[in-house]
């Protein structure tokens, strides 16, 4: 079947249109937030810190319409400028938008004389902001609480989001196509 010129100019804006009215509902009803985080703390007070700036840069995958306690399902470290144990676990408290993120048994804070670490991020799936940044070490029994502390979210695309981009490349694609056999 081909299509005609006339045709192909009323198809692509028609789908355009019609992904960017789905989108918004996706979006709205979307509980299953997907965020890569970069941590970063420093001007420590308390105890000595291992490394300052201490840099964590991770992605967490949470429900925001549930809570969740000590799970490691979800969240991945992708880097750390320092040593932490094996696991890492997460709490997100849906009430008050809150994760918190800590590398040993319970995310309850961080143990002395452990490679440990805690984060506390507050409106987590809205506007997150870096509360908390508290980071021990196996040779120091203090915690080192950061006084400066910044948090980057950078933001999966929503799947909606992506389905539009492909529906308006197929239309860019299909055009150039016509246009490519119309002029040979």
């Amino acid at each position: 079947m081909r299509l005609t010129k006339n045709a192909l100019r009323l198809i692509a804006p028609a789908a355009v249109a019609l992904g960017l009215a789905i989108a918004p509902v996706a979006q709205t009803q979307a509980a299953i937030i997907t965020l890569d985080y970069t941590a970063t703390g420093s001007n420590f007070t308390g105890g000595t810190p291992p490394v300052s700036p201490a840099i964590v840069s991770f992605t967490l995958v949470f429900d925001n319409s549930a809570n969740t306690f000590d799970s490691p399902s979800g969240l991945t470290i992708n880097s750390a400028n320092f040593a932490y144990a094996p696991t890492a676990l997460f709490h997100y408290f849906s009430g008050s938008d809150t994760v918190q993120i800590g590398a040993n048994s319970s995310v309850s804070g961080t143990d002395p004389f452990s490679n440990d670490f805690l984060l506390t991020i507050g409106a987590a799936s809205t506007s997150p902001t870096l509360n908390g940044f508290v980071i021990t070490s196996a040779s120091n029994e203090a915690p080192s609480s950061a006084q400066l502390r910044s948090l980057t979210v950078n933001d999966a695309p929503e799947p909606a989001s992506l389905a539009l981009l492909g529906v308006a490349l197929a239309g860019i694609g299909a055009m150039r196509a016509r246009r490519s056999r119309a002029s040979v």
